[in-house]
């Protein structure tokens, strides 16, 4: 006998990749820093890492995710555009995290309607 998950469909953190289709919003915060925030259609939930020190939290009705880039610059041409976003997920632990849960962005590419 397999016991089923209560959050079978919630998405997970890193290290799955996930993708997220969204509009593009970019929010003024303290100070003079601008963040672009996936702004979803629908709600998601993400399930902790129980054994993760900053993953361990589920979040469940997340509809805004702050973007985090790695290797290249977000460019303007997306703000204001739904597109569709491939990357891995994390918990929020500092004070510049905006949102609970964060995208990390592998891809990013206007979503087709």
């Amino acid at each position: 006998m397999f016991a089923s998950s209560a959050n079978a469909n919630c998405l997970r953190y890193e290290p799955a990749t996930v993708t997220l289709t969204g509009v593009v919003t970019v929010k003024a915060f303290s100070g003079d820093r601008n963040d672009p925030i996936l702004k979803l259609a629908e709600p998601v939930c993400v399930d902790g890492a129980p054994k993760a020190s900053y993953d361990s939290r589920s979040e469940k009705g997340v509809t805004e995710l702050q973007m985090v880039f790695a290797s290249y610059p977000f460019g303007a041409q997306w703000h204001n555009k739904r597109v569709t976003v491939t990357g891995k997920l994390f918990h929020a632990f500092t004070q510049a995290h905006r949102t609970k849960v964060l995208i990390m962005v592998r891809d990013t590419k206007e979503a087709t309607p």
